[in-house]
């Protein structure tokens, strides 16, 4: 796979995120993570020749999942009440059964690096059991094609 392009996403830290001292709780930058893979989804890959959205909700209407299976974060710096959070999303691997995206959370004010993460997903169907997607619904999601009858 080539290197896929990064798409970023916006956000501020929001009051109910952050902990008596201001600081934003670890636990939300996995929300922040999904807001750069959706967006990543949507934004990113507008690429095939009919101009069609991508989304998750696409594929999920279609009957295909990706669950989190593994998650990791690396923390450098604190992300504060307020703050302008940039978070950048990319594709970092995928097969027909997994799927690896990486992040990196930015203060948008400085630009300092705050995290580093990385997901991956499994394929399933709608009943939950793993699945190996269609060679064109993966070409799709990688922006080479229309969405596939399936």
């Amino acid at each position: 796979m080539s290197p896929a392009p990064w798409s970023e996403s916006r956000l501020r830290v929001r009051y109910c995120e952050t902990d008596a001292m201001g600081i934003a709780h670890h636990a939300e930058y996995l929300a922040w993570y999904e807001v750069g893979r959706t967006d990543w989804i949507r934004r990113g890959l507008q690429g095939s020749g009919s101009g069609e959205a991508r989304s998750y909700r696409r594929m999920e209407e279609a009957g295909w999942f990706l669950p989190v299976v593994e998650v990791s974060s690396r923390h450098l710096a604190s992300a504060r009440y307020d703050d302008e959070l940039i978070v950048a999303a990319t594709l970092a691997g995928a097969t027909r059964a997994r799927l690896q995206f990486t992040y990196a959370v930015r203060r948008a004010g400085d630009d300092r690096l705050l995290a580093e993460g990385r997901t991956v997903h499994a394929v399933t169907g709608r009943d939950g059991r793993a699945r190996r997607m269609p060679q064109a619904l993966l070409d799709w999601l990688l922006g080479h094609g229309d969405f596939p009858a399936i």
